[in-house]
């Protein structure tokens, strides 16, 4: 599925902003990016066209005039919400390409803080909100280019408007910083959060050239960091060390993907499981503490079933396969910025000529232990 998927981003979907709204519901078309492929922008909160979702779309493929529209089913929010340099755009792409393998389509957005008027915009009520109305007159469950109750996808492809179609589509978000311009208890979500230890955050920070090597400046920013951090571990689901994920294939890395899928309530094919059933374990040196790595799942899943089972493996492949941007800027859809690396558990060894000194980790463990002994705000 992985090639394909390549295959059509290199072609028909690359830059189509024609393709694009052949195969977005009216809904999402406000929120669609003028700039399509070609999208530099970092900070960029609109929707791009993601290649997943023409082939999700063509494995629906049903006879003509069968199936009719159905707008019952509300779009899902899957919020990944981990910290810089911690995995983050990790989770963000599992969460995306485990809802292709398993055939539901999934919008994706960057948003640099979550806000009500920005989920309406993109398809999302509250809970007790009547509708599926947004800002504009947005529905979850309408829209599209529908002939007989069908959904036209470009080149003839008819995709049955069901409940599964774009009337039950994922809207994944990803983002860091906390925001108090939401009531998170008032809308239905599911909350993914990665973990990291700070001083291997640091580390990454550095090595990437994102924070001046400045104590001062390195823990007032911690600081905010780890504030906003704790705040979304509040409302998370789930919670995957940095330590699991790592490296790419690796079976710690299975058994996240694993515990993802069935979090989101997709079915996990029998031959993909194997290793990836037991608790995610491995060499936690990364996390300076020497403690087994662990998953730890703090919400029941609230899945919709149905669909095809995934293979983690294949999803690990494609999540090792996702190419690094060669520009300036992030790609539009993975997120990748060009220094992404996750290769090693071990940043600290990785970064040993620009990371922090002994001295300056262990300064940095005191004050992050009294910052996450304080009280939460």
């Amino acid at each position: 599925m992985a090639d394909s998927l390549r295959a059509d981003r290199a072609t028909s979907l690359e830059g189509s902003a024609r393709d694009s709204t052949q195969i977005l519901p009216s809904w999402a078309q406000r929120t669609l990016c003028p700039a399509g492929d070609g999208c530099g922008d970092g900070e960029c909160e609109l929707l791009h066209v993601d290649p997943t979702w023409r082939d999700v779309l063509a494995s629906r493929h049903v006879a003509q005039g069968e199936g009719r529209s159905s707008s019952s089913a509300r779009p899902r929010l899957i919020v990944c919400a981990g910290p810089e340099r911690s995995g983050s755009t990790w989770l963000f792409n599992a969460v995306r390409l485990l809802l292709a393998h398993s055939g539901q389509l999934a919008l994706s957005y960057w948003l640099h803080t979550v806000t009500e008027s920005k989920l309406r915009a993109r398809g999302l009520t509250a809970l007790g909100s009547s509708g599926h109305g947004g800002e504009g007159g947005g529905g979850g469950g309408e829209g599209g280019d529908r002939e007989g109750g069908r959904m036209v996808v470009g080149d003839g492809v008819a995709v049955q408007m069901g409940g599964d179609a774009w009337g039950g589509v994922n809207v994944v978000v990803k983002t860091h910083e906390w925001s108090e311009e939401w009531e998170a208890g008032e809308w239905t979500k599911q909350v993914l959060v990665t973990d990291r230890h700070p001083c291997d955050v640091v580390d990454s920070y550095l090595r990437v050239g994102w924070l001046p090597h400045s104590m001062p400046h390195i823990k007032a920013h911690l600081q905010s960091y780890l504030s906003d951090h704790r705040r979304w571990k509040q409302h998370a689901a789930l919670v995957i060390p940095f330590p699991a994920i790592v490296p790419p294939g690796s079976d710690s890395e299975l058994h996240c993907l694993s515990r993802l899928a069935t979090l989101l309530g997709l079915n996990v094919q029998e031959s993909a499981q194997g290793s990836a059933e037991g608790p995610a374990k491995g060499s936690a040196e990364g996390s300076a503490k020497g403690s087994a790595v662990e998953v730890t799942v703090c919400g029941a899943g609230r899945g919709r079933g149905g669909g095809r089972a995934v293979d983690v493996r294949a999803v690990s492949r494609a999540l090792a396969q996702l190419p690094l941007p060669t520009g300036w800027g992030p790609d539009p859809v993975t997120k990748l910025w060009p220094r992404h690396i996750r290769s090693s558990p071990h940043p600290s060894r990785r970064a040993a000529a620009t990371g922090l000194t002994r001295e300056e980790r262990e300064e940095v463990q005191q004050v992050v232990s009294v910052w996450l002994t304080a009280p939460p705000k």
